[in-house]
């Protein structure tokens, strides 16, 4: 996904060279209307040589894109038992600095209003509780940062009709924050409604074996207490 700064860049370079190639072609109907033939001879020239600059342009362009760091937005819902999770990950070609996580309350172009997504805090969906620290100061090229969202159905109880977003992510390319990019992505979690909230039994196994400790230790404070009044009993008798 190319950051809004390039790519309204990229749109601003190439409606120049269209304008140019444009240009030369009302010059090369003026010359044929006065034959002179030179003239459309070297516009002619003048014009097919706009079409490599253009494609040269663009190969330069998406080379530069390459390298840049390439943030989007994963719903994981298989990691974790019954729970959603937010997933930035960067696919690029370098570290993204500084992010930030805002969400669009209107559908970019339509300006359908649209719902803010919420956690199981009741706010809105961020990297951290704490606004000092919701930002992530680095994310290197091939690593992702997981945030929670809310439980599998809680969160379908807080959205019954609609779950789609827009999210906002903005960021550098340097520690020092000298090149702020900025992308639109759309996140959904409507398409999760029909299926299963895991797909393999291991993340319910793994769920409850976590909660075996805690058992265990309600079985052995039940033991403890029925220790306790056996002696206690035991000790009047005598």
């Amino acid at each position: 996904m190319i950051p809004i700064p390039l790519e309204n860049q990229r749109k601003g370079v190439i409606g120049l060279f269209i304008w140019l190639l444009l240009f030369f072609l009302v010059l090369i109907l003026i010359a044929v209307r006065r034959n002179e033939w030179d003239a459309v001879a070297g516009l002619s020239g003048a014009a097919i040589a706009v079409i490599p600059a253009i494609m040269a342009y663009d190969t330069i362009f998406q080379a530069r894109i390459e390298k840049l760091p390439q943030l989007d937005i994963i719903i994981d819902i298989t990691s974790r038992y019954s729970l959603f999770q937010l997933v930035i990950v960067n696919n690029g070609g370098s570290a993204a600095y500084n992010i930030n996580l805002t969400w669009l309350d209107k559908e970019q172009g339509s300006g359908r209003p649209l719902p803010i997504p919420f956690n199981l805090f009741g706010q809105p969906i961020s990297f951290s509780k704490d606004e000092r620290y919701n930002v992530i100061r680095l994310l290197s090229k091939g690593q992702s940062h997981h945030t929670v969202i809310d439980g599998y159905y809680p969160f379908y109880e807080r959205y019954p009709e609609e779950a789609f977003f827009m999210a906002k992510l903005s960021y550098s390319e340097d520690v020092a924050g000298n090149s702020k990019m900025e992308i639109i992505i759309p996140v959904s979690l409507d398409e999760f409604r029909s299926t299963l909230d895991y797909h393999t039994e291991s993340s319910k196994t793994n769920y409850e074996l976590q909660q075996l400790p805690k058992k265990l230790d309600k079985i052995k404070s039940a033991l403890d207490n029925i220790t306790c009044k056996l002696d206690t009993g035991r000790k009047k008798n005598l």
